[in-house]
């Protein structure tokens, strides 16, 4: 995880390497059994992802790693919420990747789900 973190972090926008560690991410948070390692690197996870001004491949891995970090941190992620939703429905209003709106709308039904944010 730790890894993945200094990718997202550091790795370059050349050769791909901060999408592949954006869709690592994704699968490890999918894995039920890991879920309790992912609450002490909360924050960090959420400095790392890779939102804004990005290839619109990056954005939409790095929306889809932010709802499946909502699904598993659920309400630990409201301190994040008032920071994360104006990225969120401005990325659904982009017109220039429908890949990047249905995957920012699937992303807010599940910070809407899991923290009980409303809008």
């Amino acid at each position: 995880l730790m890894d993945l973190i200094i990718e997202l972090r550091c790795g370059g926008d050349t050769g791909g390497g901060r999408e592949a560690a954006t869709r690592l991410l994704v699968v490890f948070l999918k894995e039920r059994v890991l879920h309790r390692l992912v609450h002490p690197f909360l924050p960090s996870i959420i400095g790392a992802l890779p939102l804004k001004g990005v290839a619109p491949r990056l954005a939409s891995a790095a929306l889809e790693a932010l709802g499946e970090l909502a699904q598993v941190s659920r309400t630990s992620l409201t301190p994040w919420v008032h920071q994360l939703i104006p990225h969120i429905l401005e990325t659904m209003q982009d017109q220039s990747s429908a890949s990047k709106q249905r995957t920012s709308l699937r992303t807010l039904g599940h910070i809407a789900g899991g923290t009980g944010y409303v809008i």
